[in-house]
């Protein structure tokens, strides 16, 4: 498996990077499957299947912080032996989801924000999907962000 080549199919990076780890095809550890199978279902079961509503925001807002304690939780069980697999989440959670949350954060009891936030959180939204897809793929499973989406 290549990931850099994955994460430019989902649509993550948009430019080879000069990261030899992700460029070097490489073979998954079982831990890196274990690890990704959690994180997929965590995911899958916080993310919202469409766009948000102003009024749900600040939900959206706490579930997106809550990544970090989930992402880091399965990095420390795992270890180094998920070493694909904590790459790909500090991926995630630094380059996508902290800037959101460092922006928002101090809004959340601001009801006057919550549309520009929900507005932000919408445009996050592809994002946070495609690494779904991508830990689906990690963990050999079957990705089920399709399955959610509607058209209302």
């Amino acid at each position: 498996m290549n990931i850099g080549r994955l994460l430019r199919q989902k649509g993550i990076i948009g430019i080879r990077l000069e990261l030899p780890y992700l460029e070097a095809d490489i073979s998954l550890e079982n831990a890196d499957r274990e690890a990704a199978f959690e994180l997929y279902v965590d995911l899958l079961c916080l993310l919202p299947a469409n766009d948000i509503e102003a009024i749900e925001a600040p939900y959206y807002l706490e579930k997106a912080a809550s990544f970090f304690a989930i992402g880091r939780a399965l990095m420390h069980k795992y270890g180094r032996k998920a070493k694909h697999f904590s790459r790909i989440t500090v991926l995630l959670l630094n380059r996508d989801i902290r800037p959101f949350t460092t922006e928002w954060h101090q809004y959340r009891h601001d009801s006057s924000s919550y549309e520009a936030m929900a507005k932000a959180y919408n445009r996050l939204l592809p994002q946070l999907q495609a690494f779904v897809s991508i830990y689906a793929e990690l963990a050999q499973a079957t990705d089920l962000t399709g399955l959610q989406q509607t058209d209302d």
